[in-house]
């Protein structure tokens, strides 16, 4: 696994306003304010190292939901964690022994 060193490294999509055209139609509904969400393969989420890179991604991009796959930690561990960065409402996945593992907050 390699860590994340800058968020040259990391692919951040905001969702805003749909203003493209289907269709040569325009859309028919209100302007909606951006959402960020982070969405990452951590690969194991107990390594020091990829517990600083999550901060700092948080930190930088401040998303408003995350999703996060191959967590690889209990969940009791992962919701210890994500609370200390101000995610409470967070949804599980628990690993199978060492594999797989979702958190949605």
């Amino acid at each position: 696994a390699q860590e994340v060193k800058s968020l040259d490294d990391v692919s951040v999509y905001s969702t805003s306003t749909l203003e493209s055209k289907m269709a040569g139609e325009q859309a028919l509904h209100a302007p909606t304010p951006a959402m960020i969400v982070l969405a990452w393969n951590c690969r194991g989420l107990a390594r020091a190292s990829t517990k600083r890179s999550l901060r700092a991604i948080i930190r930088d991009i401040c998303p408003d939901v995350i999703f996060l796959s191959e967590t690889k930690i209990p969940t009791s561990n992962a919701r210890k964690f994500l609370g200390s960065m101000g995610f409470y409402n967070l949804d599980f996945v628990d690993p199978k022994g060492k594999k797989g593992g979702l958190i949605v907050g």
